[in-house]
């Protein structure tokens, strides 16, 4: 008798992971690293980059509300926050008291982008008036800033 030796075909070893584990250790790397650089790039397009705070002097067009009372009331600190990030730009006018180092304590305004290069602030009988020479123009009461906010 004789025996015949049956070959069997091995496939080729092909390169890369091997077995259910490794290639479980594949997907999870691979969800780890996906989500990881999501958040990354998320915050680097979301995040402001820059910002600009600029105090805009308010004009005293020489009318004051209850002058006739002898109460001169003071002139409010106007200042105009920018903040820049890849996609966009936000512009924001602050109207009150600034408290030194701590922050700011009044009234927030948003503003278009556009209109905050050319912003002016103008003292009026009736409280403040920002402007810009295109005509956009916002008029915010005393009673908004005037005894704390």
């Amino acid at each position: 008798m004789s025996e015949q030796i049956e070959e069997i075909a091995t496939p080729v070893a092909r390169p890369g992971v091997r077995g259910c584990l490794g290639r479980i250790a594949l997907v999870v790397a691979g969800s780890v690293l996906g989500t990881i650089l999501t958040v990354l790039l998320g915050l680097a397009i979301l995040l402001p980059w820059r910002s600009q705070n600029v105090e805009l002097v308010v004009v005293d067009l020489g009318v004051r509300p209850d002058e006739d009372a002898g109460s001169a009331q003071a002139m409010p600190t106007v200042e105009l926050r920018t903040a820049r990030s890849l996609v966009s730009a936000t512009s924001t006018v602050w109207i009150g008291e600034r408290l030194g180092d701590r922050g700011f304590y009044g009234l927030a305004i948003p503003v278009p982008g556009s209109v905050a290069e050319d912003l002016r602030a103008e003292r009026t009988e009736t409280g403040l008036r920002l402007r810009d020479d295109d005509g956009f123009e916002i008029l915010v009461p005393a009673a908004w800033w005037e005894g704390g906010r």
